[in-house]
């Protein structure tokens, strides 16, 4: 469902996508709070760098996501300036399942997602993990300096999440890792943890 004011947006330059809400949206995304279950994802040195997050999540781990548009720092703290985005998670079933998905698309992308989730009395546990790999679309351009050449926006993607809960004792854990070609020297990575 589409949701007004709100909208993702990417930036080729450096190779980042960032969430915008209210029109407020920049490369560093540091004025929208992303919560995963209610807690706070945020990088160690901005802030606000979400790019692993959006890029990597592995979609089939999530129930619904909850968009508050607005100043909201005063309930939610640092970056909830033009809204907060709260990611929840499902919840695993009496029986245990799983899954393995894999797709193969243009410019030689290909992705591996697994799922698993499992209730045995008060324990609760599901997880999830993706792997994804591109040589990505070729660019051809001048560089900052003037110097033509051309680019491949490649990128390496991998990320697991686990959601663990015994007796309403809640562990989430989370390990992104985000890689990709831009048109800055070098590659961008990304690297991050959530306990």
């Amino acid at each position: 469902a589409k949701m007004p004011s709100t909208y993702m947006v990417a930036d080729l330059s450096v190779g980042k996508s960032s969430a915008v809400i209210r029109g407020q949206g920049k490369t560093l995304d540091n004025r929208r709070l992303v919560l995963l279950n209610g807690r706070p994802i945020r990088d160690g040195i901005q802030g606000g760098i979400n790019t692993p997050f959006y890029n990597s999540f592995p979609v089939e781990l999530i129930d619904r996501i909850e968009v508050i548009r607005g100043p909201g720092s005063v309930l939610y703290g640092t970056n909830a300036f033009s809204g907060v985005i709260n990611v929840i998670t499902k919840k695993p079933t009496e029986k245990a399942e799983g899954s393995v998905t894999t797709s193969y698309g243009s410019n030689n992308t290909r992705r591996l997602d697994s799922t698993f989730g499992t209730k045995n009395g008060d324990m609760e546990f599901y997880g999830a993990a993706r792997g994804s790999r591109s040589s990505g679309w070729d660019v051809s351009m001048n560089s900052v300096f003037g110097t033509p050449g051309s680019e491949d926006f490649g990128y390496e993607s991998d990320s697991i999440v686990a959601n663990m809960n015994y007796k309403g004792l809640a562990i989430n854990a989370i390990s992104m890792y985000h890689e990709e070609d831009a048109f800055i020297p070098g590659n961008i990575q990304y690297l991050g943890f959530l306990f």
